[in-house]
Order: structure tokens, then sequence, then C-alpha cells
């Protein structure tokens, strides 16, 4: 099944499922900074670069890029030094990459590799999320960890995010932080 160009094809879905459950993830945090309440102001952030730089030279934040490009490129995946989103510091060009089948969420309360006044460590998330069918394959103090495998319906994945039951989820979720 995984042979061959239906195994290609197969990952390459994959691949794409990934990149748009992070492009609805910002999209879903840029809602929630919109809020006039600070307190309100939070949302879970994926573990991908602020902004990419396009082949003419542009740069552009990373969820307005085309699937396609993001799929095919794994520039647009790179921790590199002078960006300060993955919290490595002085990381080596090309020397490393997140990868586009592990979707890496960070928590709340934790952003550009410094922590905020107030959060929501993952563990507590990661319980919270289980009863609600929402299962991590592990997590950190800072992050949670989805590995994306092409057993992954996409009517499933993006769901959990945008579905009226996710978002009473977070409502609940906001409610215990408070």
């Amino acid at each position: 099944m995984m042979k061959g160009r239906s195994g290609e094809v197969l990952w390459d879905d994959t691949i794409r499922l990934g990149i748009e459950t992070r492009k609805k993830l910002r999209l879903t945090r840029r809602e929630f900074e919109e809020e006039a309440d600070p307190a309100r102001r939070w949302f879970f952030e994926p573990f991908v670069p602020k902004e990419v730089r396009l082949p003419g030279g542009a740069t552009v934040a990373w969820e307005t890029v085309p699937t396609d490009l993001l799929a095919a490129d794994p520039a647009h995946w790179e921790l590199r030094p002078e960006e300060d989103w993955h919290g490595f510091g002085e990381a080596p060009p090309g020397w490393a990459m997140t990868d586009p089948n592990k979707l890496t969420v960070l928590t709340p309360g934790f952003r550009d590799g410094a922590y905020d006044a107030h959060g929501v460590p993952a563990p507590v998330a990661a319980e919270y999320l289980r009863p609600n069918r929402i299962l991590p394959e592990k997590n950190d103090l800072n992050s949670l960890l989805f590995l994306l495998t092409p057993g992954v319906e996409s009517s499933k994945a993006p769901s959990s995010l945008t579905s009226s039951h996710s978002r009473s989820c977070t409502t609940r979720m906001r409610r215990w932080r408070a």
C-alpha cells in the first residue's frame, strides 16, 4: 500500500492535511487575539516559522504561503539562526527543520522561546483533551505532539479545531484558567 506512486500520494495528502491544520490553527489564533478582553487573547500555536522567504525574496506569513509551495520546499520548515520562533538561538543554517508529519502545537503561555505571565501547561491541556477524543501522541511542559499518518482522515483533523465541540472545550479551558 505504501510502495510506489500510491504510497507517495498517501503521504503527500498527509503532509497537505498537516499544513492545512497548521494554517487553521494560526487563523483561529488570530481570531482569539482580536478579543477585546486581554485575558481572552490566547490560543494554541503551531510550531512552524512565523514568516518565510518566497523565491522572489518577499517575506510573508507562513500561513499565507500556498500549500503546494509549503509541501514542496523543505526550506519553509527550517529552524534558521536569525529567527526567534523556535527558541534554539543560533542554530547553524540547514542544521534542523520541523517534520511536516509531526504536528507540534505550543500551548498558550510559551511564545518565541520565552514564557508569558500566564499559560496552560501542556500536561493539563493533554489531560483535558483526551476525554474529548483529541489524543496527543505525547507532550512535554509546553507542547503537544500529534503524529500525522495516512490513516488520519481529512474530515477529522481540522474538525477538531473548528467544531463547536472544540470551541466549547476552549471556552471551558478559559474558564478553568481564569
